[in-house]
């Protein structure tokens, strides 16, 4: 038999196969779901979460970044890695204790700082700029701290 004649042959009993079970019910197909976006009910207690767009990416597709207390050292400036730096538009800390920010990778000077308490949320921050004339804190956060406390800001603040 010729080998095109031999494939037409194999499809159509596939093919047949295939409508075959379908007719019986037998027939799953199981497509992947739409990629969830992350909303500000993605970011779990004890996290520090920050998404690409404002409103909390509103429904958009948009970078999604959030870091788990425990995993870091407390006080001590973590850059937020070359995918986020300079991303952030909206922000939630959702951990009871307090969480720092900079304008700095490795801050060199206290001067582009926030210290936002527990449950801070923002979904906007072109609203606020860095204390120092450092201009709006939208797309320009790079390292941030998590507190072991509620009350105080730590070293530096």
């Amino acid at each position: 038999m010729h080998l095109n004649r031999s494939t037409r042959s194999w499809r159509r009993c596939a093919l047949a196969s295939a409508a075959a079970l379908a007719t019986a019910g037998a027939l799953v197909v199981t497509v992947p779901p739409v990629a969830a976006r992350a909303t500000i009910s993605s970011c779990d207690a004890h996290q520090f979460c920050m998404w690409q767009n404002a409103n909390y990416n509103n429904n958009q597709s948009g970078s999604f970044w959030v870091r788990t207390y425990g995993n870091y050292s407390n006080f001590a400036w973590i850059y937020v890695g070359d995918s986020f730096n300079d991303q952030a538009s909206s922000v939630y800390n959702s951990r009871s204790y307090r969480v720092g920010v900079n304008k700095a990778a490795n801050p060199a000077s206290g001067t582009y700082k926030y210290c936002w308490p527990g449950q801070y949320k923002n979904s906007n921050l072109t609203t606020i700029n860095w204390p120092g004339g450092g201009g709006e804190v939208n797309d320009s956060i790079s390292a941030f701290w998590f507190s072991d406390n509620s009350s105080n800001c730590g070293p530096g603040f």
